[in-house]
């Protein structure tokens, strides 16, 4: 065995290096923790996995790529794609404030307030115009999610 090399155990048809582990036995305590602050850390954290259950959705993606792929929608689609994307960008936004605290500039401001104006904005009678309003809708939930998946 090579210097510094650690001994391993044959496990399960597999090697695995030998170490000694402490165990998990015990849940962590917070001694002294204020309750109030590890209720706001929860509810964070519960506000973001309710973005992601929205973001990573196939559904999500298929709509999409329905409205911004290579094929225009169907006109007695978009009513239904409005309504859609509409429910979607509302769940992001309202969940997004986990984003404004990781990205605290103007652009992830914006881009909330503009999911919200969008949502409020009712689909024009116009075809032409509502396949427009509709893919704003879906321009701005592309956004949310790139702005989401953008380092900080």
């Amino acid at each position: 065995m090579p210097a510094g090399a650690l001994p391993r155990l044959l496990i399960d048809d597999g090697f695995q290096p030998q170490c000694v582990m402490p165990p998990w036995s015990s849940d962590i305590v917070f001694s002294g923790a204020n309750p109030a602050v590890l209720g706001r850390i929860r509810e964070s954290l519960l506000q973001q996995q309710r973005f992601y259950e929205v973001a990573d959705a196939e559904q999500t993606f298929d709509l999409l790529d329905e409205v911004l792929g290579a094929t225009i929608p169907d006109k007695g689609r978009v009513t239904a794609l409005a309504d859609e994307l509409a429910a979607v960008l509302q769940k992001l936004a309202t969940q997004a404030d986990f984003l404004l605290a990781r990205y605290p500039g103007e652009e992830a401001q914006r881009a909330v307030e503009r999911a919200g104006e969008l949502v409020r904005t009712p689909l024009p009678a116009q075809p032409s115009q509502a396949l427009g309003h509709v893919r704003r809708l879906a321009g701005a939930v592309a956004f949310l999610l790139e702005l989401e998946e953008t380092p900080c």
